[in-house]
């Protein structure tokens, strides 16, 4: 679920790695959606597209392959200023995006980066948001963590406060021992309190998930229960607490995945925020960890 104030929801990262092209269209994702999304990005400059290709530009030159890379971002720039003309359709969209990035040179040559993207749209009886995501990590050239997700979620207001929701989630770790793991869900939510500072919602549902084991190639499927709890709380006017959990029980697997963020305002569109997240697997192929963190520190940008 998603808070239902003015600065909702988008993350993004993207990897380093001059051998890994497709973080540099996950960019050109997210330029796209910070045109699409606001009604405000739409009359978005050249000189602002520029300055966006030019800081692309510094982090592609930190690659042995940097001329290859500049190439992609000049692309994938292009290619979103010419898409932004469609922007006024999506102008009732509102959500945030998050970008962060560590390069690690010397004695050690690393590169992380995460990312995460999350829209809504609030109409008078529905409601729709949906929400990309990406983890990429490699040590020397070598990939020591890829993640890729989405979810789509659709809202049918029963009353102020209640709602029944469809959703499909999906998402591929290729470090978790499951190739992908895709569901589609429904059930019952409730909006528990809905102020000016605290926000608190849940839902609960059934549905049915597929998944593939990276390590034997098998596909199983099964039906599952799921649980979702979504809290906000506004410490400050420019601090504000943010924890989301969602569970996925099934017979052969449980996942749930906690995240859990402060995010500090520095203007009406900017804000830091420092992340937690935790990700468990009751049964992960192999033999492998059943849990997963990651500590972040990214900048925010609300749409």
């Amino acid at each position: 679920m998603f808070a239902r104030d003015g600065f909702d929801g988008v993350h993004v990262g993207f990897s380093l790695n001059a051998h890994n092209a497709p973080p540099a269209y996950v960019l050109g994702i997210v330029l796209l959606v910070f045109k699409l999304g606001s009604q405000g990005l739409n009359s978005l400059r050249i000189v602002e597209l520029h300055d966006a290709y030019a800081g692309l530009s510094c982090l592609a030159s930190l690659h042995k392959d940097s001329v290859f890379m500049s190439m992609k971002i000049r692309s994938i720039v292009t290619i979103a200023s010419l898409l932004g003309a469609t922007a006024p359709a999506f102008a009732d969209w509102t959500g945030k995006s998050e970008v962060g990035v560590v390069v690690a040179r010397g004695n050690t040559s690393t590169d992380t980066a995460n990312a995460s993207l999350t829209l809504a749209q609030q109409l008078q009886d529905w409601k729709n948001a949906f929400g990309l995501s990406l983890l990429r990590s490699a040590t020397r050239g070598t990939t020591t963590a890829e993640r890729y997700g989405g979810f789509w979620q659709t809202d049918r207001k029963l009353s102020d406060r209640d709602f029944w929701f469809g959703q499909a989630r999906a998402e591929r770790d290729t470090f978790s021992g499951f190739d992908y793991q895709a569901s589609l869900t429904s059930g019952y939510g409730h909006q528990f309190i809905d102020s000016a500072t605290t926000k608190l919602s849940g839902q609960i549902g059934v549905g049915y998930r597929r998944t593939k084991n990276s390590l034997t190639g098998s596909t199983s499927g099964d039906a599952i229960g799921t649980g979702q709890i979504a809290y906000e709380q506004a410490v400050t006017d420019t601090t504000k607490l943010i924890d989301k959990l969602v569970v996925e029980s099934g017979s052969s697997n449980t996942f749930a995945s906690n995240e859990f963020a402060v995010q500090v305002k520095m203007s009406s569109k900017f804000a830091l925020a420092f992340g937690v997240a935790a990700r468990m697997n009751s049964h992960p192929p192999g033999g492998l960890k059943k849990t997963d963190t990651l500590t972040t520190l990214n900048l925010v940008y609300g749409i």
